[in-house]
């Protein structure tokens, strides 16, 4: 119980500025002009100051923007950008830009109009607003590694290999040297196919 009634929340210096709550199931901190997070040092009345021999680990500002100190290891292995595209997209799937402006399937061999791949398990996604709904989009991998799907249509694949669109829906297939123009390589296999269709891991390197 704080002051007169039974309720779920602390104020803390300031009724309704800052304080402590639960919405439901969710723990809710709010405060002005945003968060820090120290490591050792001794309390001080500056702002985001850790204190003697502290260190700030992480801030998030009022804005919205947050600064941490170390390295952020998420979980997935790219950085991808959410975009609109059509309905029953995969991951994996490589993806061109449709007549719309939407993400489609690719459907010939080095499509000029390619845009990347599915990703399958984004570290980092842009174009992802809090609260917005992702109906409607597919996330495209940007940069870092990928599992993309592939076929033997223009011959095996080998580590080092450079990756374009083929005829068969959403694959990609080893690009010939002498066809490669500006906008039809998205990828270097990391891995080789042991099959005539399956998936490997590449290297986003649009080009």
């Amino acid at each position: 119980t704080f002051g007169s009634q039974t309720r779920q929340m602390i104020d803390l210096w300031g009724a309704g500025d800052y304080g402590i709550g639960v919405q439901a199931g969710t723990q809710y901190y709010r405060v002005n002009d945003g968060f820090a997070w120290f490591r050792g040092g001794t309390h001080s009345d500056l702002q985001n100051d850790p204190g003697a021999g502290g260190f700030r680990q992480m801030r998030l500002d009022s804005g919205g923007n947050l600064f941490v100190r170390g390295t952020v290891n998420p979980g997935g292995a790219d950085f991808a950008e959410m975009l609109p595209a059509e309905a029953g997209l995969e991951p994996g799937d490589v993806l061109a830009i449709g007549p719309d402006g939407q993400l489609i399937r690719s459907t010939v061999p080095y499509q000029d109009s390619l845009a990347g791949v599915y990703s399958t398990k984004p570290g980092l996604v842009g174009g992802a607003d809090d609260g917005e709904s992702a109906a409607g989009k597919a996330p495209l991998a940007m940069a870092g590694v990928v599992p993309v799907k592939v076929t033997d249509e223009n011959g095996p694949l080998r580590p080092g290999d450079l990756l374009t669109s083929s005829s068969t829906p959403g694959r990609a297939m080893r690009a010939s040297r002498d066809k490669v123009v500006v906008g039809v390589v998205i990828w270097k296999a990391l891995e080789p196919l042991e099959a005539p269709a399956g998936f490997i891991r590449a290297l986003v390197v649009m080009q």
